[in-house]
This record gives structure tokens, sequence and C-alpha cells, in this order.
């Protein structure tokens, strides 16, 4: 079964899967954050 695996394609595929969820809640913590500021400070 591990002849026929290509572990490259796999963790591949998790990194971008992981570096695109990463990227998508670090834009929405900021655009929460930006709603939620306390002006003045």
């Amino acid at each position: 079964a591990t002849k026929h695996f290509n572990y490259f394609e796999t963790y591949t595929y998790v990194a971008l899967t992981y570096l695109f969820l990463t990227l998508l809640l670090s834009r929405l913590v900021q655009n929460l954050e930006n709603h939620y500021r306390i002006e003045n400070i």
C-alpha cells in the first residue's frame, strides 16, 4: 500500500489547506478587531 501512496501530494495538500485556513482566520480576526476597536485610546 505504501508503494502507491504519494506523501508529497498529501503533505502539499495539507500545507496549502492549513495556509488557506490560517490566512482566512487571520483576516476574520483582523476585521473583528477593527469592528470592535475602542476609539480615542
